[in-house]
This record gives structure tokens, C-alpha cells and sequence, in this order.
């Protein structure tokens, strides 16, 4: 390991360490239902999703909607990846193959 990998791998651990707290705090309001400093901002945009995808936040997924949305949310995850890495794959340059590089 050379040293800017070592440096690397020291940086992270420092910045995950150092996020822990605020972070930590953070998740214990929103999960006990207090005030956070995000809630000006987002109660605002999920009410705008929840009107578009018109779903109700009051009402609980029975298991069958819940399994469906995840599979369905899986496979288009999927397939959006696999759309992304074959333009990506595309774009790179291919090596030359013993057909192609033959000459006459």
C-alpha cells in the first residue's frame, strides 16, 4: 500500500468518525418525532411526491403491496443500471481483434 491509499483509508475513517455524532443526533430526533433542522424543507416536498404518486402517508402496505413495490423497485433499479453501464461500456475504446487487424 503506497502512501496517498494509506492517506486515503486514514481520511475516511476520520470523516465517518467524525460524523457519527451529528449524524447520530440527527437520526434520534427524526426517529422520535422531534424537531430537526431539515423540517421546513422537506415535510414540504414529501406532501408534493406523496400528491403526485397519489399515495395516502396514513395508510400502512400489506405485505403482497409491499413485496410487489420492492421487487418492481428492484427491477427497475436493474435495469436502469444496465442501461447506464452499456452506454458507459460503449463509449470505451475496444482493442483490436485479430480480424480486424489484418492487412490485405
Amino acid at each position: 500500500m503506497d502512501f496517498y491509499s494509506a492517506l486515503h483509508d486514514v481520511l475516511f475513517v476520520a470523516i465517518v468518525t467524525a460524523m457519527v455524532e451529528p449524524l447520530g443526533g440527527y437520526m434520534e430526533r427524526v426517529f422520535s418525532r422531534q424537531r430537526t433542522f431539515l423540517d421546513r424543507l422537506c415535510p414540504p416536498v414529501e406532501r408534493l411526491v406523496y400528491r403526485i404518486t397519489a399515495v395516502d402517508p396514513d395508510v400502512e402496505m400489506t405485505g403482497k403491496e409491499y413485496a410487489t413495490c420492492l421487487v418492481l423497485f428492484g427491477l427497475a433499479g436493474t435495469v436502469l443500471l444496465y442501461a447506464i453501464l452499456r452506454d458507459a461500456l460503449e463509449a470505451l475504446p475496444r482493442p483490436a481483434t485479430a480480424s480486424s487487424n489484418t492487412s490485405a
